[in-house]
Parts: structure tokens; sequence; C-alpha cells
């Protein structure tokens, strides 16, 4: 009993300490982007505490209304955490940001500007709670179940980490950031849910959907804030299709065309190697500079 009571306590301190540490070093990156930016302390800190005040208050409600087979629509459940405890993260993410956009209105301040550094300290945040978790799923702690669905997690969170840093080095369009954490973050949790399918009915519905239109919505607004021409995009996907058939009819038809198809493929696995090469080549490059910016992130080397 002493073991179990001690292992209890430890979970509790290993959980709640990582949950702490996820929190305080996406917030220290967020504020890190912004002021490289030149972007005002106090905005920044203000914008985190209103979206901390919009998670806690809409990530209990969601929670509420999603699992309602367990509060039983009962507002004493809902105020009573301490005895009901959950906390719906999705729900906290949707909550924030929708009281941060109004509140980053009210100061006239660009939304999508100030979201762009947050996407990184989002991402890292995930990664390191989604660590915690896998960690906690160990043999050397409680087996609760979680161990390749969180690893998977880990690393996927991780990539869009990396991919948000990979970003900074290149001027985009304000947005750009923020909604590729917002599409990305709807992929991953989509295929989660349907690789593992091991989420409660209700809850996966929610899940579903949550993240199905996040990769919707997420994916208009990139386009919207791209500022491209829709017209023009139709006519250009459209034109290229039409010189793909072209290809593919002088292929079918020309034996020059043919000979070049058939020299392709004989000389395929050399071409294959090479790519091979190149791939591997490009990815050790990528990983030590990854390496590199993640050190530079927390202001060591520099």
């Amino acid at each position: 009993m002493l073991e179990t009571l001690f292992f209890n306590n430890l979970y509790g301190l290993v959980y709640f300490g990582g949950l702490i540490s996820a929190i305080m070093l996406g917030l220290f990156l967020f504020w890190r982007a912004g002021r490289h930016e030149l972007v005002d302390s106090q905005t920044l800190l203000d914008t985190a505490a209103v979206f901390f005040m919009g998670a806690l208050i809409i990530g209990r409600v969601t929670d509420f209304i999603v699992r309602y087979d367990f509060y039983k629509w009962s507002i004493r459940r809902l105020i009573f955490f301490n005895a009901f405890s959950g906390f719906d993260l999705y729900g906290a993410l949707v909550g924030g940001l929708i009281l941060v956009f109004l509140f980053l209105r009210s100061k006239r301040e660009n939304f999508w500007y100030i979201f762009d550094f947050a996407a990184q300290g989002f991402a890292f945040c995930a990664f390191v709670y989604s660590l915690v978790l896998f960690i906690l799923g160990t043999k050397y702690f409680f087996d609760i179940g979680n161990g390749l669905n969180q690893l998977l997690y880990t690393i996927g969170y991780l990539v869009i980490f990396w991919a948000v840093k990979k970003f900074e080095l290149r001027k985009k369009h304000k947005g750009f950031s923020a909604c590729f954490f917002i599409v990305s973050n709807g992929f991953l949790n989509l295929g989660m849910v349907i690789l593992f399918k091991n989420i409660p009915g209700e809850r996966a519905t929610w899940v579903m959907v949550f993240s199905s239109l996040s990769v919707i919505l997420g994916t208009i607004g990139w386009y919207l804030l791209s500022k491209r021409k829709l017209f023009v995009d139709v006519k250009t996907t459209f034109g290229a299709s039409l010189l793909f058939l072209f290809k593919l009819k002088r292929i079918l038809t020309n034996l020059g065309e043919a000979n070049n198809l058939a020299r392709i493929l004989v000389l395929s696995p050399f071409l294959v190697v090479k790519w091979v090469y190149f791939l591997v080549k490009y990815i050790g490059r990528e990983l030590y500079l990854s390496i590199v910016d993640f050190v530079h992130a927390f202001g060591i080397g520099r």
C-alpha cells in the first residue's frame, strides 16, 4: 500500500511539474519571438493572461458539454471542479483564442501577427506535455495505455515546432505560421483518432469535429491571408492539367517520348539511390541546423 501511495504521489508530482514546465516554456518562446520583432512586453504578457483566462473558463465549459453523461447537466458539478474534475484542451484553445482576438481588436493590434509568435509556443508546449504523458505511460510509472500514441504525439509536435521555427527564417505573410499550426495540429489529431480508435464515443466525435474544422478553416484562412487571386489560381491549375494531358498523349502516341520514358524507367534504380542520398544529406543538415536553432531559441549560444 505504501508503494502504491508513493507511486501515486510521484505520478502526480511529475505530471504537475511537466504541465507547468510545458506552459512556462511555451510562454517564454512566445514572449521571446514577440520581443525579437520589437513587440511591447506588456502587450505580449497581457495577451497571454487573456488567453489563459479564456482557456480556463471555456475549457471547463466545453468539457461540461462534451462529457454530459458525467456531469449530467448539473451546474453544481460544473462549478465544483475539485470534486468533479475535467478539462477540455481543444475547447480551451478555442476559448483562449476567441478572447485574445477580441482583446487585440480592442487594442487595434493584428491578431494574426501576434498568433504567429504564439504558434511556436503552442507547438513546444504540446511537445513537452506529450513527452511527459509518454514518460508517465512507460513501465517505470503506471501503464495508462498511452505509450505508442503519446510517442507519436510527441514526435508530431516536435516536427510541427521544427517546421514553425524554419518558417521564421523566411518572410511570410501574417498568419502563415498560425494557420500552419492550426492545420497541422488538426491533421495530427485526426490521424491519431483514426489510427488508434481508443477514445470514448462522444469524445472521439468531438475530437473529429474539432480537428476537421481546424483543417478546413485553417486552410481557408491560410489562403485568404496569402491574398492570392482565386481566378488566377484556378486558371493556372487548369493550364497545368491540360499540359499534363498533352504530355501523356505524346507519350502514348509518339515513339521518341515513349523511348524517353523507357530510359527513365531503366535508370530509375540509380535515380532513386541518388535521390535517397541527397535526401539523407538534406535531412542531416536540417537536423543539425534545427538543433542549433532550438538551442538559440532559449538564448543559449548567442
